[in-house]
């Protein structure tokens, strides 16, 4: 009987410093996490310093899909001189409609006569491809690139030249 109840109170004692430990790492993930959100509002403040009409949930929303996976596969193989599958283009493009579809839509529409390749140039400038990974990903010579970005600054934007195709891109 006195071996059962050593037993018992060795279990119970380990149950409940097992207890312990858990409750001590709740709290220390809590503290840590409560540390990363005052960094973020920290850094999202100094952020903000830059432009006065920063929208967060914009700017969240915007940060996640520049992480999603198709975007940062496809990044990949800009950085390896391989251009992506159709597949992985059909993936990238359906990820911009669910989380741009006013950029997708303002592009679709009929009117600005869209390519599909002129389509991709605006995604990618939008996800923050630079034109030679563009020219890679799309198996065309950087004057093409440019050429075709000359020409969708005219066509959607009526601007001429390259120079505010971007900015424009990131305004839609």
């Amino acid at each position: 009987m006195q071996e059962i109840n050593e037993r018992y109170s060795d279990t119970l004692l380990k149950y409940y410093d097992a207890i312990a430990e858990r409750d001590k790492l709740k709290s220390g993930i809590e503290k840590q996490k409560n540390s990363m959100e005052e960094e973020i509002m920290y850094l999202k403040n100094k952020l903000s310093s830059f432009s006065d009409e920063t929208d967060w949930a914009k700017w969240d929303s915007e940060q996640s899909l520049l992480c999603h996976e198709v975007v940062m596969r496809i990044h990949k193989h800009a950085s390896r001189g391989k251009m992506p599958s159709a597949s992985e283009l059909n993936s990238l493009i359906e990820v911009v409609k669910q989380s741009l579809p006013g950029f997708y839509e303002f592009l679709s529409n009929p009117k600005y006569a869209v390519s599909d390749n002129e389509m991709l140039v605006c995604i990618f400038t939008r996800l923050h491809f630079i034109p030679s990974e563009i020219a890679t990903l799309l198996n065309l010579t950087k004057q093409r690139i440019s050429n075709m970005r000359s020409g969708l600054n005219k066509k959607l934007f009526k601007t001429k030249g390259t120079k505010s195709f971007t900015a424009n891109i990131y305004r839609l």
